[in-house]
């Protein structure tokens, strides 16, 4: 029995050693990130603003919008459109997070734009990946198959395995809702 509950204790505390590792490794990754913003400047700090919008995703939605918007704000005065499309993407994230869909899809398309423009195939199947998903959220869910047959249709292109990977399981888990599991059958499978 004394065995069975020393198991049983082990078993729990590293699931939760675990489950606490990635939120662990995140949030120090955001301190590196927040010290190296400090040293730099311009066109870096968009990418820096917006590496750490990007990781608050998981910890702080909000603190992903902030960041996001602070990206947006210098990547306008700088008039650098790729880190403009990528704060408008992640700020859309950091609403998907909160709850807001319909601001998230505003932002998320309002960076698709951008991402067309400048021709920014992996951006765009990124957005396009985004949508699919809010629109799923929203249980809109011809639309979210549009929008992930669009990205997938672009991961393929450019070769982008784990995109390609994103775009198969969120289609799976469409086509599981509409209950139309013969059309899976007509996308190949994707091996890690």
């Amino acid at each position: 029995m004394r065995r069975l509950v020393l198991g049983f204790s082990i078993i729990i505390l590293l699931l939760t050693t675990i489950s606490l590792y990635p939120e662990q490794t995140i949030k120090k990754k955001i301190e590196k990130l927040e010290k190296k913003l400090e040293t730099v400047s311009g066109r870096e700090k968009i990418d820096v603003l917006n590496e750490i919008s990007y990781e608050y995703y998981y910890l702080s939605p909000g603190k992903a919008i902030e960041y996001g918007n602070h990206a947006l704000e210098l990547s306008k005065k700088l008039k650098e459109q790729k880190g403009e499309a990528t704060a408008l993407r992640n700020i859309s994230r950091g609403y998907i997070g909160q709850g807001s869909y319909e601001k998230a899809l505003d932002y998320a398309q309002k960076s698709l734009k951008i991402f067309k423009e400048i021709g920014d195939k992996k951006g765009i199947a990124g957005n396009l990946n985004n949508i699919g998903v809010i629109y799923y959220i929203l249980s809109n869910y011809e639309n979210a198959l549009e929008y992930h047959l669009k990205s997938l249709k672009i991961e393929e292109e450019i070769g982008n395995k784990r995109g390609i990977a994103a775009s198969l399981n969120n289609i799976g888990i469409i086509y599981k809702e509409l209950s139309n599991y013969l059309v899976l059958v007509s996308f190949p499978l994707v091996l890690g």
